[in-house]
C-alpha cells in the first residue's frame, strides 16, 4: 500500500481500493484473508479479498479490493 492508502484505512475508516496498491504478492482467491502491508513490508491490517490475486496483479480489479466491513487494523 502506498502511504495515502494506509492513512485512509487507518485514520479514515475507508475500504482498500486498487489505486492504493503498490504491489501484490503471493496467490489468493476471492474470499481469502490477505495481509495488507505498507511500502516497507510491515503488515498493518488483514482483510477478506474481493478479487483473486491474478486480477489484482493484472490491474483489472474495478471495485473495492477489501471492504472496510471485512478489514481489521492491527
Amino acid at each position: 500500500m502506498d502511504d495515502g492508502a494506509k492513512q485512509a484505512l487507518q485514520k479514515k475508516g475507508k475500504s482498500l481500493l486498487p489505486p492504493g496498491v503498490a504491489r501484490c504478492e503471493g496467490e489468493f482467491a476471492n474470499g481469502d484473508v490477505v495481509r495488507i502491508c505498507d511500502l516497507n513490508g510491515t503488515e498493518f491490517a488483514r482483510g477478506i479479498a474481493m478479487f483473486d490475486a491474478a486480477i489484482v496483479k493484472a490491474r483489472q480489479a474495478d471495485g473495492v479490493l477489501v471492504h472496510r466491513d471485512n478489514l481489521v487494523i492491527l
